[in-house]
């Protein structure tokens, strides 16, 4: 009899020890999922950030059109929305939220600038156009700090 009661508690003990050395491999498991999604989607937005600062960084005699740069810009800031909507679909562990949330702030600051680079189009006031191209790389540099920011702070969370 107390061989059998020894044998249960052995177990319970057992079973107990599994579970809670599973729960942390488990966690370590979900940010690690979480880092290669949002890596990915990071990267897919990098390469459309750049691809806009080029557009922007055009000189004049290789701008295109405007009706051309309206409908580039369009591509875009489509692109933009799309990453935004596919970082807000994927469910940080709760170490991260406030990296994730800064994460969607800097992609919106990505959308934002796009605007801002549309409507630049319709200005014809030189001073306004200044200050909305000051607008526009002010977002897309807050972008880059945000994105640093938050990359770094994952990172040494999983050292």
């Amino acid at each position: 009899m107390k061989y059998v009661v020894l044998c249960r508690y052995i177990i319970l003990f057992c079973i107990i020890f599994i579970i809670s050395t599973g729960c942390n491999y488990f966690e370590v498991y979900k940010k690690t999922g979480y880092v290669n999604n949002l890596t990915a989607v990071i990267k897919n937005q990098q390469e459309k950030v750049d691809s806009y600062i080029t557009l922007t960084s055009q000189n004049s005699a290789e701008t295109p059109p405007e009706e051309e740069l309206k409908k580039n810009f369009q591509e875009i800031k489509d692109a933009f929305t799309q990453n935004k909507k596919e970082l807000e679909v994927i469910t940080p562990p709760k170490d991260y939220v406030d990296e994730h949330d800064n994460f969607i702030k800097a992609f919106q600051n990505c959308i934002d600038a796009v605007d801002a680079s549309i409507a630049i189009l319709d200005i014809k006031d030189d001073k306004s156009k200044a200050e909305k191209i000051g607008e526009t790389k002010n977002k897309i540099e807050e972008y880059k700090k945000l994105v640093k920011a938050g990359i770094n702070s994952i990172s040494v969370d999983l050292r």
